[in-house]
């Protein structure tokens, strides 16, 4: 008897505390929500190990091991680089992405073939970088005020009440570069995290689905941080997808600025 009501009033103050948080939740505009995942996803600094494993549509594999660095800039502008390793023809291709607030983000690749960084142009951001199934866009954190937002709607999946919110272009030169007519997100109203995005094309079918799971929590000088050690994307059109799993990550270790460089890019050091 005992037992029973104590796992009633658990269940009661579970259910009252997801309650409170949709609540805090529903006073946000769906701009402000965005701006608190995007906020709640970046750290003073971040180095992550990730296996890839690149599975086509006949399931063949291609695996490949990189480390993802992330500092953030004065501001909420992050600093970013992927930097791979293996296989050996794939070692020490990187792609490097400086973002802007202010104006367009810089964006670099190198591949050691062509001995020479290069500059990713504008009209390149919707091309695939290193054969997997993110482009260069992707790279980069959309900044919110070149979106409208919108609730969708409110989906309850495994006791969790995701909060479903579109992203529609409406900057002029975004909708103009961009591979994607509208993105929809499924956000957490607690942790600010998103565990599904379905990116749609120009004619409004579904282009890439990424679903992320495995969510670990990391005590950082911000407070609790929270990850996903488990990504995939998928390319619904070509039925390839990209899978990253989480080998090890620091946060707030103090890395130097000067790893996101043109000179690291292609030296490493």
């Amino acid at each position: 008897m005992v037992k029973n009501i104590l796992k009633l009033v658990t269940r009661i103050c579970f259910f009252v505390f997801i309650a409170a948080g949709s609540f805090l939740f529903a006073e946000l505009k769906p701009s402000e929500i965005m701006d608190a995942v995007l906020k709640q996803g970046s750290s003073e600094d971040q180095v992550m190990k990730v296996k890839m494993t690149l599975v086509s549509e006949g399931n063949k594999t291609h695996e490949r091991t990189a480390t993802l660095y992330s500092k953030r800039k004065k501001g909420e502008d992050d600093m970013r680089l992927i930097y791979f390793h293996t296989p050996l023809d794939m070692a020490d291709n990187g792609v490097l992405t400086i973002e802007n607030s202010n104006r367009d983000n810089d964006q670099w690749a190198y591949i050691p073939a062509y001995h020479t960084v290069r500059r990713i142009a504008s009209s390149n951001l919707t091309d695939n970088y290193m054969g997997t199934d993110y482009s260069y866009e992707d790279a980069a954190d959309p900044i919110t005020s070149k979106y409208l937002y919108k609730i969708v709607s409110n989906e309850t999946i495994r006791d969790t009440v995701w909060t479903v919110i579109s992203a529609v272009p409406v900057n002029k030169k975004l909708k103009s570069e961009t591979a994607y007519s509208e993105i929809t997100y499924w956000v957490d109203p607690v942790k600010y995290v998103v565990s599904r995005t379905i990116y749609r094309d120009k004619d409004g079918k579904m282009f890439k689905e990424l679903v992320n799971s495995d969510l670990k929590s990391y005590e950082t000088k911000e407070g609790v941080k929270y990850r996903w050690e488990r990504t995939e994307m998928k390319n619904i059109k070509t039925k390839h997808k990209t899978i990253t799993e989480v080998t090890s990550i620091k946060i707030d270790s103090g890395i130097s600025e000067n790893i996101f460089t043109e000179r690291y890019l292609k030296t490493g050091k």
